[in-house]
Parts: C-alpha cells; structure tokens; sequence
C-alpha cells in the first residue's frame, strides 16, 4: 500500500501520525490535569469550609466561655466581650452560609444559624433576669439584711441595759436565725439550690416566732419601733427572696434548657460539618494521589508510545522514500564520476514520485545511450569519409607540383624559343598566364584540402572519442 502512495502521501501520512500521537498526548494530559485540577479545587474548597468551620466553632467556645464568666461574676466586661465575639461569630455563619454548597453542610449551618439566634435571644433573656436579680440582692437583700441585723443589735442592747432579758434573750434568737437565713441566701445565690433556699424560708419562718414573742415581750415604745421596722425589713426581704428564687428558677430554665443545650448542639454541628470535610478529604486526598500518579503512568505510557511509533515511522519513511533517493543519487554518482556505464538502470518497485524518477531516468539513459551509439556510427563513417578526401588531396597535390614543374619547363622553352617563334610568343604568354592561375588555384585547393584533411582528422578523433565513451 505504502509503494503506491505519493512522496507528499506518505510525508502527511508521516507528519499526520506524529501529530495524532501528539494529540494524543495532550488530550491524555489534559484529561488528567483537569482531573487532578478540579480535585485540588475541591479539595482547596473543603480546605477552606474546614479552616471556616473552625473559626465558627471557636468564636462560639469563646461567646460559651463569656457567657459562663458573666453568669458566674455578673461582669459587664464579660457581657461585652460575648457581645464582640457573637458578631465575629455572626460574620462567619454569614461566610459559611454562602461559602459551604454542600447540601448535608449546608443544612447543618443553617441549623447552627437558627439555634445561634435562639441562643442570643436566650442570652438576652438571662441578662434581664440576672439585672433583676442583682437589683434584688444589691438594694434589697444586701441592705435589708444589715438594717435588720443592726435593728436587732440595737433591740438586744436596749434590753440588756434596760435589765429587759426576755426582749434581749427573743431578739438574739431572733438575730441566730437572721444570720443563719442571710448565710443560706448567700449560699443559694451561689449554689442556686432549692434545699439553701428553702433552708431560707425555713430561718425566717423561726425568725418570725422570735419575733412574734418579741413583740409580745417588749414594751418599750423605740424597741417596739425597731421591731416594726425589723418586720418591715424582714417582710421585704422575703418577699424579694422569693421573687429572687422565681427570677434564678426561670434564669437557670432557660440557661439549662436553652443554653446548655444549644452550645453543645451548635459544638456538634459544627463538628460533624468538620469531621464531614474531613472524611471527604481523607477520600479525595488518596484518590488525588492515585489519580496523579495515574495519570503520570498514562502520560508516560502514551508519550513512550508517541517516541515509538515516531521513531517507527521515521525508519518507515526512510526505507520507502529516503533508500530509493539514496540508490538514484549512487547511480547518478557512480555514472557521473565513472566510466559512464550507461547499461545500467535503476529498479523501478513503487508508483511514487521516486518510482516515476527512476522510470524517466532509465528512459533518459536509453534514449541517450541510443544517441550516443548512432554518434559513434556517424563519427566513424566521418573518420572514412575524411580519410578518402586526405588521400585525394594528396594525389591533387602531388598532380599540381607536377603540373607546376612542367609549366615552368615550357615557360623555359617558350623564352628561348621567343625570338624565332615571336608568333607563338602570345599564345605562350596566354598559356604562362593561365598556367599560373591554374598553379594559383592549385595551390589554393591543396591548402583547401589540407585544411579538410585536418579537420578530417579532427572530426575522426573526436567520433572516436565520442564512440569510445
């Protein structure tokens, strides 16, 4: 098939395969390059959901951690750092929201974004409540319990210095209880435990009998004052004590119930979307590797089979196109630089451009050949022809001097015998003188003929030159 193709056939059949293997070879790196591209892209993508993962879940630890400092100390520098890191917070669950595609993701940040907003709500909530209940303690518990106490004091050593022991002996049962009442108020706004508040209760309510006999026993008109104003004080402390419990009660519903829940489920999203990238990233990581070492085989592969198949149609092209030139171009050598052997004909196996060459050529020394042979016939045919001629111009030359010689001899005569033959003395003058032309053109044809015997030669030597060759 190959020697029926043309020289410019098989050059694009040459060229057309190389570059199909080039083809071949970019097609295959680019299809594992844009493999291995999107996966990084992916894998960059997660890298960055993960890195906003985390930064969400540690400006929600840091807004947990302000959130137990102000319930634990009431600070307001506490408050306002939970204020600073919820808007940090806040712009990164706006980040993330548009950031992570993922639909699993997706919705957990959405559910973290819900449960922030109830957990702000909910903060907002336990601020009021912790407000009020500081107000509570600050102006009521912290100055009822003093005044009480003071009144009291005061009641006992008014008693002892009036010698009035029963009032002394009610008003210092009466201050062990207030005392042993404030202890436990202390303790429950604290601890926050119901058995500390009821201990409470439970104080006054013993204090309350002290005081019901005291106001039985006393009869002075500034301790019966004092006491009136200890029943004010204590009436208005456990009143507020109450509504205390019912403010701690309802703040700690909704720090326990609210709070505590929606921290750790906002921590557990949040970490299930990590552990969720993450597990995606432990599985395009190895399939990245696999894909690029793959895809390097492959590359290599194809490319060492491009290498192959180029050097193979090299040899190809060469044994088809570049032998038949190199055996023409050795034939035209060996002929130019030789002795001309024009026997000799190139072999004609292809239809191509080199097979037509060869052909013609073997035409061209044909016809060439035949020419050179009728030249040698013809120049030996001259050399004969011009051997005759050289033999008859001799002879003419030889008949000439002869011709000559005897003319000059009658000449001779003719002037001796002048005086008496005075009437042939015209006639020979008329002879002499066309004697003469006849020498003179003699002469003139011997040169001629000389000349032709030379070229004679000449053209004979040149015949057989040229038949030789």
């Amino acid at each position: 098939m190959l020697k029926n193709m043309s020289v410019s056939m098989k050059l694009a059949s040459g060229f057309g395969m190389v570059l199909l293997l080039l083809v071949a070879v970019s097609v295959a790196s680019w299809y594992s390059l844009n493999d291995a591209s999107k996966g990084f892209v992916d894998y960059r993508g997660m890298a960055r959901d993960a890195n906003l993962a985390g930064r969400l879940q540690a400006s929600m630890l840091m807004v947990r951690l302000n959130v137990k400092d102000f319930l634990i100390g009431g600070s307001s520098k506490a408050k306002e750092s939970y204020a600073d890191y919820y808007k940090e917070m806040d712009g990164f669950l706006q980040e993330a929201q548009k950031e992570i595609q993922d639909p699993t993701r997706a919705a957990k940040i959405d559910l973290v974004d819900q449960e922030v907003k109830r957990y702000d709500e909910a903060f907002g909530q336990v601020t009021t409540l912790m407000d009020a209940r500081n107000h509570s303690v600050k102006n009521v518990l912290d100055v009822k319990g003093p005044f009480m106490e003071n009144t009291l004091t005061e009641i006992m050593i008014s008693a002892e210095r009036d010698e009035d022991m029963s009032a002394a002996f009610y008003s210092g049962l009466a201050m062990k209880h207030l005392l042993l009442a404030r202890l436990y108020s202390a303790k429950y706004l604290v601890t926050n435990e119901d058995p500390a508040a009821n201990r409470v209760n439970e104080e006054y309510g013993k204090m309350q009998e002290q005081l019901d006999k005291l106001d039985e026993e006393i009869q002075n008109a500034q301790r019966r004052q004092w006491l009136a104003d200890v029943q004010d004080a204590k009436d208005a402390y456990t009143k507020t004590f109450a509504d205390l419990t019912e403010t701690i009660s309802e703040r700690n519903k909704i720090i326990t119930g609210t709070l505590d829940s929606i921290g750790p489920l906002v921590a557990k999203s949040i970490e299930e979307v990590k552990l969720d990238i993450k597990s995606n990233q432990d599985e395009i990581g190895p399939r990245l590797q696999q894909s690029s070492e793959s895809a390097t085989m492959f590359i290599m592969l194809v490319a060492g089979g491009a290498v192959i198949c180029g050097v193979g149609a090299y040899f190809l092209l060469a044994s088809v196109i570049v032998k038949p030139l190199r055996l023409v171009v050795s034939m035209l050598k060996d002929i130019a630089e030789g002795e001309g052997d024009l026997t000799k004909r190139l072999p004609v196996s292809t239809t191509d451009e080199v097979g037509q060459m060869s052909l013609w050529f073997n035409t061209f020394i044909e016809k060439l050949q035949g020419i050179i042979g009728e030249l040698a016939r013809n120049a030996t045919s001259v050399g004969s022809s011009s051997n005759e001629l050289s033999l008859t111009a001799s002879q003419l030359t030889e008949g000439a001097e002869k011709t000559t010689d005897q003319s000059v001899s009658v000449a001779s005569a003719a002037e001796e015998m002048s005086v008496n033959m005075n009437s042939m003395a015209v006639t020979s003058e008329q002879m002499t003188s066309n004697l003469r032309t006849v020498v003179e053109a003699t002469t003139e044809m011997t040169s001629c003929i000389s000349e032709i015997a030379t070229n004679a030669e000449r053209a004979s030597t040149v015949a057989g030159e040229a038949a030789t060759m």
